[in-house]
């Protein structure tokens, strides 16, 4: 196939990797995993080692 074989695989990757990568984002739960996230910034912040700052103070 060539060069014309190249361009489609790298055509068919790039559509399954788009592809895969909406799907992980709609399915994914994302009050879940803001709940997830916080709770291991609870556990860094009660052994010491500080918090997690931002520009905004929060």
């Amino acid at each position: 196939m060539g060069l014309a074989g190249l361009w489609l695989g790298l055509t068919a990757s790039l559509i399954y990797c788009a592809a895969l990568g909406t799907y992980i984002c709609l399915r994914t739960d994302w009050n879940r995993e803001v709940v997830k996230v916080m709770m291991r910034v609870a556990k860094e912040e009660s052994k010491g080692y500080g918090g997690v700052e931002t520009a905004h103070g929060l």
